[in-house]
């Protein structure tokens, strides 16, 4: 695949931002683990987005084995530290892992904020060391529930 000059340019400064892992697991299966792997790392399941579902309830085709879930999740002692050093934080949280299938095939991804990225959108709060600590955590609750 050709990449654009805006691709180019985009992964020079960002890197890979979305972090995706097939799991030779089905859905229901990958999606139990998933959240088995939330709460043994420490994580609150907060909510679950199920997108077929809305695009059920709005009439709209999908299709067939078509399944999309954002999965969000939070950690209250981790959430009460970040938003004491400023409520602006909030606008990441809470974390989301999301879970589909495509081609009959089952993933997981989730955004990786890079620190240096969390660094420019706070720059008043030191927020890189826990950025990293969190974006290693959702890597490893991923790659868990992927085996």
């Amino acid at each position: 695949m050709k990449m654009t000059p805006r691709k180019i340019i985009s992964k020079m400064m960002m890197g890979d931002i979305i972090y995706k892992v097939e799991t030779q697991k089905d859905f229901d299966t990958a999606h139990r683990s998933l959240l088995k792997s939330i709460e043994n790392n420490g994580f609150h399941v907060t909510h679950i987005h199920n997108i077929k579902e809305a695009f059920h309830k709005a009439e709209l085709k999908y299709e067939d084995g078509f399944e999309y879930q954002l999965v969000q999740f939070c950690n209250a002692k981790k959430a009460q530290k970040s938003l004491s050093m400023s409520t602006d934080v909030g606008v990441m949280m809470p974390k989301t892992i999301i879970i589909f299938t495509k081609d009959k095939k089952t993933y997981f991804q989730f955004m990786k904020m890079k620190p240096f990225m969390v660094s420019l959108m706070f720059p008043d709060i030191n927020l890189a060391p826990m950025s990293k600590n969190v974006m290693a955590t959702m890597t490893k609750i991923v790659n868990e529930a992927a085996i």
